[in-house]
C-alpha cells in the first residue's frame, strides 16, 4: 500500500460523509483510509463510514473509534500505528481535495528533493456560487521567535504572485499533508504533550527540520479547507488559553530552533484578512481539477 489518508472527526458527520465522497471521486488507487471517530457522542460518524462502504465496497478502510474525545494527537498516533502505507496524509474532515491527482503529485516531491520530510498542498477556501476563483486559506506558516503563528496568504487570490513558488518552508499545518510513515514513526509521532491539539503539528515540523529534512510547500497541489471543523468545540475564551498554554510548550521546546533560524519577530506575523467562511450547508462549488 502506497498512501494511507488518516481522518480525525468529532461530529460534523455531514464533512466527513463529503470529504469520503470527495476522495472517492479523485480515486483511491493504492490507498488505505484510516478513519477515526473521535468519540461523537452519536452514532453518526460511523453512519457516514457505513454508508461510503456500501458505496464503495472495494475501498479499504480502518476505523478506531472511542468512546471519549482523546483529541487530534493521540487520535492520529494511534491511526498511524494501525496504517500500512508507505507515506501517511493527514487529512481533516473538512479538507477536501480540489487536484484530483493530490496524492501522487503530492509524492512527487520527495522524488524531486530527497531532504524532503513533509509536503503540503496550498489551502484554499470552498468557493462559493458568486466566486469563480479561489482565495488562500494557507501557503503554510511564519513563525516567530516568540511561537506565534500566522498562516501565509491567507485571503489572498490563490494565483498571487508571492504565494506560487514550490518552497521550503518553518511549518505547515497539519489540515492536509504527506509524511513518510517510517519518519512518523522514527519521531516518535505527534507530541503529546500538546494534547488534545493545536501546535502539535507546528511542533513536528520542527522535529521534522532538526533531523537535517525539509518542509515543502506545494502549490501545485490545492486541497479545499472550510476551517474550524474538525476539533472539539472550544468557547473563545477557552480556545485564547489554548492557544497561549500550547504556544509556551512549542517556545520552550524550540527556543534555541528559533534563535538559530533568525526567526521573524512577533510583529511580522499577521492574521491576514477576515474571509467570510462558507460552510458545507451553503452547497459550494467543490470542483476537481
Amino acid at each position: 500500500m502506497k498512501f494511507s489518508v488518516i481522518m480525525l472527526s468529532h461530529g460534523r458527520a455531514h464533512y466527513t460523509a463529503r470529504s469520503l465522497r470527495q476522495l472517492a471521486s479523485a480515486g483511491l488507487r493504492d490507498t488505505e483510509l484510516v478513519l477515526v471517530d473521535d468519540g461523537t457522542p452519536d452514532t453518526s460518524v460511523q453512519e457516514a463510514i457505513n454508508s461510503f462502504r456500501r458505496d464503495y465496497p472495494d475501498a479499504a478502510v480502518k476505523t478506531i473509534r472511542y468512546e471519549k474525545s482523546v483529541g487530534a494527537v493521540k487520535g492520529r498516533n494511534d491511526a498511524v500505528l494501525a496504517a500500512e502505507g508507505e507515506y501517511v496524509a493527514l487529512l481533516d474532515n473538512d479538507c477536501m481535495p480540489r487536484t484530483r491527482a493530490w496524492l501522487d503529485e503530492l509524492k512527487a516531491t520527495f522524488e524531486r528533493h530527497p531532504e524532503a520530510g513533509i509536503a503540503a498542498p496550498r489551502l484554499v477556501y470552498p468557493l462559493s456560487h458568486k466566486e469563480n476563483k479561489p482565495i488562500i486559506q494557507c501557503a503554510g506558516c511564519i513563525v516567530a521567535v516568540s511561537g506565534r503563528v500566522g498562516y501565509r496568504g491567507r485571503g489572498e487570490p490563490a494565483d498571487a504572485a508571492h504565494f506560487a513558488a514550490e518552497e521550503t518552508l518553518q511549518a505547515v499545518i497539519s489540515a492536509c499533508w504527506l509524511t513518510p510513515r517510517r519518519l512518523w514513526l522514527d519521531i516518535g509521532g505527534m507530541d503529546e504533550a500538546y494534547s488534545p491539539y493545536h501546535f502539535e503539528d507546528i511542533d513536528y515540523c520542527y522535529a521534522v527540520r532538526s533531523r537535517g529534512l525539509e518542509v515543502w510547500y506545494v502549490p501545485s497541489v490545492e486541497m479545499y479547507h472550510f476551517e474550524n471543523v474538525t476539533s472539539v468545540d472550544l468557547s473563545l475564551g477557552g480556545y485564547a488559553a489554548l492557544t497561549a498554554r500550547k504556544s509556551q510548550i512549542f517556545r520552550k521546546k524550540w527556543e534555541q530552533a528559533l534563535t538559530e533560524e533568525k526567526a521573524p519577530p512577533p510583529t511580522a506575523v499577521t492574521w491576514q484578512k477576515n474571509v467570510p467562511l462558507v460552510r458545507l450547508e451553503d452547497k459550494p462549488a467543490l470542483e476537481l481539477i
